[in-house]
């Protein structure tokens, strides 16, 4: 996906309209960059969990993916349904802690 000088512009708007082609391009390419260091990143860290999963030396969490194929969160999830399906989830799988957004709905409702 290639992203031209004219789409930059409008995403920064008008207060930049008088920075130089240039120095757009310079955004773009400071951008492209990023987006390849955290995708490598990302790739290097799946990468060190299947391998470590493989040889079962994994200090990483756990995925249950069974679990997880069983117990999709519902499209649209009230706050109580978001609450319980991440209470059950850190109960049953350990690939993530509880949110902290929903952590501070728990805490506020134990009092």
């Amino acid at each position: 996906m290639t992203v031209t000088i004219e789409e930059v512009r409008k995403i920064l708007g008008k207060k930049y309209d008088k920075l130089p082609d240039k120095e757009i391009e310079g955004i773009i390419n400071l951008f492209s960059l990023y987006a390849k260091l955290a995708i490598s990143e990302h790739i290097a860290e799946k990468r060190a969990r299947i391998k470590a999963e493989i040889s079962g030396k994994s200090s990483l969490p756990t995925l249950n993916k069974e679990r997880h194929l069983a117990n999709k969160m519902p499209l649209k999830a009230t706050l109580d349904q978001k609450i319980n399906r991440h209470i059950a989830h850190v109960a049953n799988c350990k690939c993530r802690p509880i949110p902290d957004k929903i952590k501070q709905e728990i805490q506020k409702r134990l009092g």
